[in-house]
């Protein structure tokens, strides 16, 4: 789906190349009719949480873990050099938000200017409906399970020589990693 809304600062607007059937939302003229309590802008540190995470419970119950803004943003900058993530590039999402790994699909993107598609709850199950909608958005960067990439396999999907693989979440076997690299241009395990 192409972009539809594109939200800018008013300083911004005049650099955005103005394309038909994008609309462009100015934050300040939200901010401006928001309510006073949304409109301030609190500072923040490198030192405060920016987000916090859930672990998964498997010690007993799960506990919340407080991210600063400077690890967050120090995995992103990371993230964006080591995966050579470029403006005009996009990554499919397929990772739960609630998961950890789940930062480097929606934000890293969104901050060097790419894109992200974010895909449909349940995909990860079904090989065919990934592949399908690997082949419509044609992503160059995905994250996924090793189980997701073995339903891919499964499904017959024949990759593409430009798309960057991450593979988290599971332990990914010599086996599987010797089956996905011919058939992507990088494979990183995570």
């Amino acid at each position: 789906m192409p972009v539809q809304i594109v939200l800018a600062s008013r300083e911004a607007v005049p650099l955005l190349d103005n394309q038909p059937g994008i609309r462009i939302v100015v934050l300040e003229d939200i901010l401006a009719a928001a309510p006073t309590s949304l409109a301030a802008h609190p500072s923040a540190s490198s030192a405060d949480s920016a987000i916090i995470l859930f672990t998964s419970g498997s010690t007993g119950k799960p506990k919340g873990v407080e991210i600063r803004h400077s690890s967050l943003l120090n995995l992103l900058l990371a993230a964006k050099q080591l995966l050579d993530f470029q403006p005009g590039d996009t990554w499919l999402a397929l990772t739960t938000i609630t998961f950890d790994i789940s930062e480097n699909e929606l934000l890293m993107p969104l901050m060097t200017g790419g894109c992200v598609e974010i895909g449909e709850e349940g995909l990860t199950a079904d090989g065919i409906q990934l592949a399908a909608r690997i082949a419509g958005c044609k992503p160059t960067h995905i994250q996924a399970t090793p189980s997701t990439f073995k339903a891919l396999l499964a499904a017959s999907w024949q990759g593409d020589p430009a798309l960057c693989l991450v593979s988290a979440g599971e332990a990914l076997s010599r086996d599987l990693a010797e089956q996905l690299l011919p058939k992507c241009q990088e494979l990183w395990n995570l």
